[in-house]
């Protein structure tokens, strides 16, 4: 089975980009494509952090690093990649062109044949089971995602057991426990933009810098 990296800010510091790398093996025959959909600007590729998230991955020895859009291409064939690098944006928008191109299915067969998933925000929060933990940021303030698509189911692809609270800081705080009182479905974790979740073969890890904070 494959492996899934659940991120706030991407390869954001060394530990994360080991841990990856031994996942993926050897880079340099490896192809990578970047999922650019949560993002808003007309041209999304040439988003700075699409053009960052590219620059990182060529820097690694990825010989082949693509960009896809799921609302553009929702049929689009991605068997020919190792690693699905997801990247961040609008939660409610990938969500929402994400289900409309069955890519939790193409998920399901990454990971099948031993590739990779990296989710960066957005990208992390549609494995989890629903997005409501991102409703809740948006209306309290502390996300500037709004759901202009028609976007009414909430639930998510459930990869992961848990919901995700990313870019975590203490002013979330408040917010955090409110949700787990009166949301508590799904257990609740955090990361701020230095760590990871490693899942593989049903076991979850913390990665990066700073401890674990449990609510």
């Amino acid at each position: 089975m494959g492996t899934i990296f659940l991120t706030s800010a991407g390869l954001s510091n060394q530990q994360i980009k080991d841990e990856f790398i031994k996942a993926v093996g050897e880079p340099s025959n490896k192809a990578v494509v970047i999922i650019t959909t949560a993002r808003e600007e007309i041209d999304k590729e040439q988003n700075d952090y699409c053009q960052l998230a590219k620059e990182k991955l060529k820097e690694m020895g990825f010989s082949q690093v693509d960009f896809a859009d799921l609302e553009a291409e929702p049929t689009k064939d991605f068997s020919a990649y190792d690693v699905i690098y997801v990247e961040g944006g609008n939660t409610f928008k990938l969500l929402r062109f994400a289900k409309d191109a069955n890519f939790k299915q193409t998920i399901e067969k990454l990971l099948a044949r031993g590739g990779v998933y990296i989710g960066v925000s957005a990208g992390s929060a549609i494995m989890c089971p629903n997005i409501k933990l991102t409703e809740w940021k948006v209306k309290a303030g502390l996300r500037p995602d709004k759901n202009r698509f028609d976007l009414t189911d909430l639930t998510a692809f459930d990869f992961a057991p848990f919901l995700l609270v990313v870019h975590f800081a203490p002013e979330q705080i408040e917010i955090v426990k409110k949700f787990i009182q009166e949301e508590a479905v799904y257990p609740v974790r955090v990361l701020t933009d230095e760590q990871a979740f490693v899942i593989k073969n049903g076991q979850t890890i913390l990665i990066g810098h700073g401890q674990e904070i449990i609510f």
